[in-house]
């Protein structure tokens, strides 16, 4: 061998038959491989007994599991080439004239079996109705998730086959290239499922819930999140990967909370509750989705802190309506206006019907509040709201008794001191708001 490597001609002429039979032989191999594929994808009776419905969940199944037989046969077949091929090229000998390198024996090996790889997996992927073509017409969660499987199965092996081929290799060039029409189609039929989406739930529920169509493409979200939660995709890549993905789902949800429609008049009158109540149930039903997460910790930030945005303006709009209701801004205002007389008639009417409401109700009535889904936002809105009234009457309850000066009138004014207003309504003054984003899970 190491005479045959000092003469360029026939060492590379040798080269090239074996190449030539390796490739013939992992090819009929391969070949082999897909006939076995074939015969056993897409024959449960079960499913053609669940109708065209059933067959394509079958079929999507098998497409992925096809993807992932002929990748890993192809894997494990490089490594044994590689193998024989080695002992080639391990002599040092002095003087020696290599051509032809172990990449390009390779790469031409692995040639042939590319146009059929292609050839099966589109196959499969028509017989899902995963193809663009099916896809243009209706985008089923099976066929979404099938390609979001098959595009990160397929990048795991273009990785792989990349260390041991080249970049450059054939085989490498071809799994790129049904990595990529994977995405492309991927990404058009996730977007075909979001715009039919929109185009249903136009209409908000009468309970300010996540519409149905929304909650299916929440679901689809899950799966994709747990699929690549389950991946070899390394822990560090993963959020740069799944961003766009995240984007493309999230961000219309959350968009189609502020632009469907309010049914019933009784909502308009009361628009902003309405509609604040109802992207708050959207984000806290996005937030139970992605919270498990860890590569979704930029997007669960950004939503947490848009909640909490909203919260504190649904909980300062409806404390100042209440606080109005009552006179208790107006009053304050009147104490705080130097040089003119206390209307202790007027205060005493405030703290009066303050304390008649909270007696007759045992609570602050805030519209909608009850059609936040979840319970302890709902509770901690409904303390804020209280908080803020029990404030501004302690600062009514202060003011008064600065400007009236006689504290026996003070005491005939205002019954009932700040304290017993806070036990009314259940609030501790010291206590802090538990933390949003445990609350919004």
């Amino acid at each position: 061998m190491s005479c045959l490597k000092s003469h360029a001609g026939p060492w590379e002429k040798a080269m090239m038959e074996i190449a030539r039979v390796r490739k013939t032989t992992v090819l009929r191999r391969f070949l082999s491989r897909v006939a076995s594929t074939q015969n056993t994808s897409g024959s449960g009776g079960a499913a053609g007994s669940r109708g065209a419905r059933g067959r394509r969940q079958a079929a999507a199944a098998d497409v992925v599991r096809l993807a992932s037989d002929l990748c890993a046969w192809l894997h494990q077949a490089v490594a044994e080439e590689t193998d024989t091929l080695t002992p080639l090229f391990d002599a040092d000998d002095a003087g020696t004239l290599v051509a032809v390198s172990k990449a390009d024996l390779l790469d031409q090996i692995f040639d042939g079996v590319c146009r059929h790889l292609r050839d099966r997996l589109q196959q499969g992927l028509a017989d899902a109705g995963c193809s663009a073509t099916a896809l243009q017409e209706r985008a089923d969660p099976e066929a979404v998730l099938t390609l979001f499987k098959l595009e990160g199965l397929l990048g795991f092996y273009l990785g792989t086959t990349e260390t041991l081929l080249g970049q450059h290799a054939a085989l490498s060039e071809c799994l790129r290239s049904l990595r990529l029409d994977a995405l492309r189609v991927f990404f058009e039929s996730l977007q075909l499922s979001v715009k039919k989406t929109a185009s249903v739930a136009t209409v908000i529920a009468a309970d300010l819930g996540v519409a149905p169509e929304v909650q299916a493409l929440l679901r689809l979200l899950k799966d994709m999140m747990e699929h690549l939660q389950a991946s070899f995709v390394p822990h560090q890549q993963r959020e740069a990967d799944f961003a766009p993905v995240l984007g493309a789902v999230v961000d219309p949800i959350v968009s189609l909370a502020d632009t469907a429609e309010l049914p019933g008049t009784a909502m308009a009158e009361q628009h902003d509750n309405a509609r604040c109540v109802h992207k708050v149930n959207t984000i806290c039903s996005v937030l139970s989705v992605i919270l498990p997460f860890d590569f979704a910790a930029a997007k669960r930030t950004k939503l947490t802190t848009a909640l909490e945005g909203m919260l504190v303006k649904f909980t300062s709009r409806n404390a100042e309506q209440l606080l109005s209701k009552f006179g208790i801004t107006a009053r304050i205002s009147e104490l705080a206006a130097e040089g003119t007389a206390v209307d202790v008639r007027a205060l005493k009417e405030t703290a009066t019907s303050l304390f008649a409401y909270v007696y007759n109700v045992e609570a602050l009535s805030v519209p909608f509040l009850d059609r936040v889904e979840v319970l302890r936002i709902r509770d901690r809105v409904r303390a804020d709201i209280a908080r803020a009234v029990c404030d501004a009457y302690e600062r009514l309850y202060n003011a008064a008794a600065e400007r009236i000066g006689d504290a026996e009138q003070h005491k005939e004014v205002f019954y009932h001191p700040p304290e017993q207003l806070r036990s009314l309504l259940d609030i501790d003054a010291s206590a802090a708001p538990a933390p949003l984003e445990s609350s919004a899970a």
